[in-house]
């Protein structure tokens, strides 16, 4: 922590984290006031969008891949396009699943 007030006090530039509000690294630029701001090295080469500043805060963990998709409600919404746009209804088990899975909330 002295470091870091000393190099802000003596004009020096560090190397800091940009990070969006979803705690997504973003890339990196130099401040002179680093107060408050997860530093970095220069020559970190952590990819854009790809790391998360970790829950403790104290370092960079990747970024699991997850699904903004339900595959269930996915599935029941074709389910349902296509039988529309063909003009057949569905089986009373498939509208019931259906019915099921959007008051799961799936």
């Amino acid at each position: 922590m002295a470091k870091r007030k000393a190099a802000a006090r003596s004009g020096n530039l560090e190397w800091v984290a940009i990070i969006d509000s979803d705690g997504l690294y973003q890339g990196k630029e130099q401040v002179s006031d680093a107060t408050s701001r997860f530093v970095v090295p220069a020559d970190c080469d952590l990819k854009p969008g790809q790391y998360r500043l970790s829950d403790c805060k104290a370092k960079f963990v990747p970024v699991r891949k997850v699904l903004t998709v339900k595959p269930d409600l996915a599935i029941a919404e074709a389910l349902e396009a296509l039988a529309s746009a063909s003009g057949i209804a569905l089986p009373g088990s498939t509208v019931k699943w259906i019915d099921a899975i959007r008051k799961k909330g799936a």
